[in-house]
């Protein structure tokens, strides 16, 4: 009977041992997707910012093409 026991208790430390093992495996992996994750969103909020940025000059350019000139006798340039 005291063998059995031994045999159980190194039984359950084997399965303690092994289902730690595997958390700490299942962290790591979920923890892999997460990262890229993280990289893709910031690749994204990237691109839009530049788009909008685009967005923003362009028609901040096309309204100063549209703007009345100056008239020659009021330029800053004196």
């Amino acid at each position: 009977m005291g063998g059995t026991s031994l045999t159980l208790g190194q039984m359950l430390e084997d399965m303690t041992m092994s289902l730690s093992e595997k958390l700490s495996e299942s962290k790591l992996q979920i923890s892999a997707p997460g990262e890229n994750r993280l990289l893709v969103t910031i690749a994204i909020c990237f691109v839009i910012l530049h788009i909008l940025a685009a967005t923003i000059l362009t028609s901040a350019r096309q309204s100063d093409a549209g703007a009345a000139p100056e008239p020659p006798g009021l330029s800053s340039g004196d």
